[in-house]
């Protein structure tokens, strides 16, 4: 199932995932009637054992007949914390389950030396499977054969791997590798984050200190930046069979793409750094694109011999998708030379070697699709040709191929869906309103699809053409729902037949098809643990293959409960409250609102608020600690706007806390504030506008947007290039959904960077603050909290700052996670709860 058309959108940031809405029942299963159950303790977090995780999870082998999966160890088992990546990837292991039933086993066994193995990618026909370890350091290829089930490494080098929808190492043929190689010696981003900062301190700071040597490290502003006499990587070519190794090309790479016929391979080369535009905010760049920056396009066939290496005509290159027949490649960049151009799709010609521009003011993300004629869709903004001229504001699926301008196909829809797949005879299909839509290419308008199904669309999954499974490319996996039930079918466009794909439990989701199998693989959270399940459209009883975090079922669980409130600009809002274990009706409580900006609840409970969640900052803590917690909803403006957070923070905040206390569970003289990061921020906010609260925690957060604009990042700052990526930079000045929003550089426009920024308003706290912070937190670093703290301490206010050195942007050490939940709640017992209580 590698292609995925939905209606909504994915979530961009780790931050957001943190908060972010889970397909999860709003009430436990089983009410807290067991009279045993103890409350979750911060130890228990490192018990925690997760199946999949955010690289490829899951992988069905090319025959149907195995999945592979990952499983990532608890912590409590592990030697060393979370030293190769922030993903945990140094505590997975893959798993292997065969479809037809028998017992599931670890092929890998991580667990022997405290290695990890993730990313399983099987080979063509089914005999090999690669993977990536952290046997040895670093990330290195591996690959395990199924007739002597024995793993060996291929290479010496690491894996430059990026984003998860990316692939890093792609299999030509039975026995062929292409994977893009980081340069001798260089270590992943993931350790590179962790340790180099530390060891380059140890390294550097004692030849100060003896006086013999040097340690000066210089850069440079205003020159060009020579990248090509940077430490180059390899493209590498590699037999899995005999080991047997030829290095296509030289230099930074990723995206491999393989064309249908398997004879070409496109991949994405780095060519340049980063070079801000004085005149231009990266304000118009979502984040995808801004880290797309310096990228072009190299072509080489199968054996590893160039056909085109630096495609020029393109700049900054987003995305790339051969054509179903192999001949042409879609690539979506920008016009050399042009910092104004929108995203443009481009078609590469292998024969004659030529290039035309074929879609103007693609979006961003874009959409790109082939029809089996070798027709390009993509998904744009209005065209020169657009006689209807529909809103600028409004994309739509454009059709174009070389004899013919580009065809607006959905016009005449409401709504366009998101993302499309493959249809019978030519057509596709796509989500759009909550339905199923059929999309012509031959000039007939859109067609909605009825087949009877419960529920609303919310999204579909189809076969890969790249595989064998081209007879069954009218057949879709279709995801629908209402509130937080969801069901599954397995659909034949052709015959328009369809049969549901039973779930062996309500908060099941499907994560994986098979269509050559027809055999899926669900995974469930509930309170009562985790579970994997191989599932069959038609098959009596799903089969259980693993099953692991059952400790919960001695553990309570606070109840959740969705509140409806206005906002102070009057906008109708929903929220979250966790009620205290063994909560008594018409007794009140103390209350901790935790606060992140940008959230917009709805029906469906917050992730962050289950018990099955082994995120440090797991909020059914503070239930089992004897508080309620409430999660509001705090909208700011849309990402394309200039966004003045600080006094919006309170808008959706206050009036939920209010209708809590109005509801009888909120004490009013008991009330604190928490967050985490942004929502640390947002703290900072609270305690300078209102001393409503008795008690504030805030993590990780910024709190002096001027400085924070243009501090280095701390895995970056030991390195002699520490602006390749300004991250910060972007955050602040970007008006995406993930960014601050405020659209320009402090310099521009200080009074609004003084505006939004807590530490302008420190004269006003009252409130007693705990401020916690890692000093390798490498998203915000901790010189944001020592500015506050500093502060509050000159001002001679009430706070105590808990500094976690080697910690991140999320604490790792389940020491330091135990320790700082002790603190927590000595901090807010002492303020919240009256003695004798």
């Amino acid at each position: 199932m590698n292609l995925k058309a939905s209606g909504k959108k994915p979530l961009t940031s780790l931050l957001l995932v943190i908060i972010s809405c889970a397909v999860l029942p709003v009430v436990s299963q089983e009410k807290n009637s067991q009279p045993r159950q103890r409350p979750l303790t911060a130890a228990d977090l490192s018990r925690f054992e997760q199946i999949g995780d955010h690289n490829v999870p899951f992988s069905f082998s090319s025959d149907g007949k195995y999945l592979a999966f990952v499983v990532v160890r608890a912590k409590a088992a592990a030697a060393q914390i979370d030293q190769h990546s922030v993903f945990d990837e140094d505590r997975s292991d893959i798993w292997l389950a065969p479809v037809a039933g028998g017992r599931p086993r670890n092929i890998t066994n991580g667990a022997r030396d405290g290695s990890g193995y993730f990313m399983p990618s099987w080979s063509p026909d089914g005999t090999h499977l690669a993977m990536i370890s952290t046997k040895g350091g670093g990330f290195r290829l591996w690959v395990w054969e199924k007739a002597s089930e024995q793993l060996r490494l291929l290479t010496d080098e690491n894996v430059n791997y990026w984003f998860s929808d990316e692939r890093s190492i792609v299999w030509v043929s039975n026995r062929q590798i292409v994977c893009s190689l980081l340069p001798e010696g260089q270590r992943p981003g993931g350790i590179e984050q962790r340790k180099v900062a530390a060891e380059t301190a140890m390294r550097e700071w004692p030849k100060a200190w003896r006086g013999q040597e040097s340690t000066a490290s210089v850069i440079e502003s205003g020159v060009p930046v020579k990248f090509a006499n940077r430490r180059q990587g390899q493209l590498l070519l590699l037999d899995a069979v005999t080991g047997k190794k030829k290095v296509i090309a030289r230099g930074t790479f990723r995206a491999i793409k393989l064309s249908p016929d398997k004879q070409h391979i496109a991949v994405l080369k780095q060519t340049s750094v980063f070079r801000p535009d004085p005149d231009h905010p990266f304000a118009s760049r979502s984040f995808r694109r801004f880290a797309s920056l310096g990228y072009q396009v190299l072509i080489a066939n199968s054996s590893g011999e160039i056909v085109e290496p630096e495609l020029d005509q393109v700049d900054n290159v987003y995305t790339i998708e051969w054509s179903t027949d192999s001949s042409e490649l879609a690539i979506v960049g920008e016009q050399p030379d042009n910092p104004d151009s929108n995203f443009n799709t481009f078609v590469y010609k292998l024969a004659p070697r030529s290039v035309r521009r074929a879609i103007v003011n693609t979006t961003d993300p874009p959409g790109l699709m082939w029809s089996a004629r070798s027709q390009l869709l993509a998904r744009a903004a209005q065209q020169e040709n657009d006689e209807k001229r529909i809103e600028l504001n409004r994309t739509d699926w454009w059709l174009t191929s070389s004899n013919e301008a580009p065809r607006n196909l959905t016009a005449d829809m409401k709504s366009v869906p998101a993302a499309i797949l493959d249809g019978p005879m030519g057509t596709f299909v796509g989500v759009a309103g909550s339905n199923l839509w059929e999309i012509s290419t031959n000039g007939a308008p859109p067609k909605k699809i009825n087949l009877g199904l419960d529920g609303n669309v919310r999204s579909i999954s189809g076969p890969d053409r790249s595989t064998t499974e081209r007879g069954k490319l009218s057949w879709l996996v279709v995801e629908t729902g209402t509130g937080s039930m969801t069901r599954y079918y397995l659909l034949d466009l052709t015959s328009n037949s369809r049969v549901e794909i039973a779930k062996p439990d309500a908060a099941a989701r499907l994560v994986d098809f098979n269509f050559k199998s027809n055999a899926g693989a669900m995974i469930a959270s509930t309170r009562n643990g985790t579970y994997l399940w191989l599932v069959q459209p038609q098959a009596a009883k799903p089969l259980l293959i693993r099953e692991t975090n059952t400790f919960l079922r001695d553990i309570a669980e606070g109840e959740r409960r969705l509140i409806e409130y206005r906002s102070v600009d009057g906008r109708l809002l929903k929220g979250w409250v966790i009620l205290p274990v063994n909560y008594q009706e018409g007794k009140k409580y103390p209350l901790v609102t935790w606060v992140y900006p940008g959230t917009i609840y709805g029906g469906l409970a917050p992730e962050s608020t289950r018990l099955n969640n082994p995120l440090a900052l797991n909020l059914q803590l503070l239930s089992g600690h004897g508080y309620a917690v409430l999660l509001p909803s705090i909208p700011l403006q849309p990402p394309d706007q200039v966004r003045e957070v600080y006094r919006q923070v309170a808008y959706g905040t206050l009036p939920a806390v209010e209708k809590v206390i109005e509801m009888g569970i909120a004490d009013p003289r008991r009330l604190g504030v928490m967050g985490h990061s942004y929502g640390g921020y947002a703290t900072f906010c609270l305690i300078t506008q209102t001393n409503k609260f008795r008690a504030a925690v805030a993590l990780a957060g910024p709190t002096d947007y001027a400085s924070y604009y243009g501090e280095f990042s701390l895995n970056k700052r030991y390195t002699d290039t520490p602006l390749d990526f300004p991250r910060t930079m972007y955050e602040l000045e970007g008006t995406s959904a993930i960014t601050q929003g405020l659209g320009t550089p402090p310099w521009k426009n200080m009074d609004l960077y003084r505006r939004n920024s807590p530490i302008s308003y420190v004269e006003k706290v009252d409130t007693p603050v705990m401020i916690i912070h890692g000093d390798m937190d490498v998203a915000v670093p901790i010189e944001q909290a020592e500015q506050f703290f500093s502060a509050l301490y000159r001002r001679n206010r009430r706070s105590q700052f808990v500094r976690y050195w080697g910690e991140r942007h999320v604490l790792d050490s389940p020491a330091n996670i135990r320790d700082m939940w002790q603190r927590i709640y000595a901090w807010l017992d002492e303020l919240l709860i009256p003695p004798g209580q």
